[in-house]
């Protein structure tokens, strides 16, 4: 059977891409730092979930220091948020593991290296047109930053045990230029 918690908490929501998967929940918060995702989210999946009477709280916030009470998220999903937006940071796990509620499970998508040199990934998106080009600003970022920028498996069950959290599922996926890390954690 799929419980379905009460009270999701999507770090990093972005458009609220995802909003729509939460139908079944009683309280919908979806935390972001930039106020133009969040605005956008507010113009279109935050107010589908509404008009079908799921409480929806947006609110500006970094992942690692969140307005969320300790202990009362049911589910806390943050995809593509560590090893892509943000490096491996103990300290948005340990954020995660406060939110929790007891016997909460929360749902992460971390990116691993690529596949492929930073370099072709570009050449990958800039074919398919997601990007121009490569901006600017990421062409002057040292190596030493972008490689931080993926969070390998065995690093996420470490730092993950580090604040007491307990990996419960954790897979690989095949993609074109790296590969996602979905993985549950209680």
């Amino acid at each position: 059977a799929t419980i379905t918690p009460r009270v999701i908490v999507d770090l990093g929501c972005g458009t609220g891409r995802y909003f729509e998967q939460y139908r079944d929940a009683e309280t919908v918060i979806g935390l972001d730092a930039s106020r133009p995702m969040l605005a956008a989210a507010r113009r279109g999946r935050a107010d589908w979930l509404a008009k079908r009477g799921v409480s929806v709280r947006l609110a500006r916030s970094t992942c690692d220091a969140t307005p969320i009470p300790d202990g009362a998220a049911g589910l806390v999903i943050a995809i593509g948020i560590l090893g892509y937006h943000l490096p491996l940071d103990p300290s948005v796990l340990q954020e995660i593991r406060r939110i929790l509620a007891p016997g909460g499970r929360a749902f992460l998508v971390t990116h691993v290296r690529p596949t492929r040199s930073l370099t072709d990934a570009a050449k990958h998106y800039i074919k398919f047109g997601f990007i121009a080009r490569l901006p600017a600003p990421i062409r002057r970022l040292p190596r030493s930053y972008l490689s931080q920028l993926f969070a390998e498996p065995e690093d996420v069950r470490r730092v993950s045990a580090k604040v007491g959290l307990t990996v419960l599922e954790s897979r690989l996926t095949d993609e074109r230029v790296w590969q996602n890390h979905p993985l549950v954690l209680s």
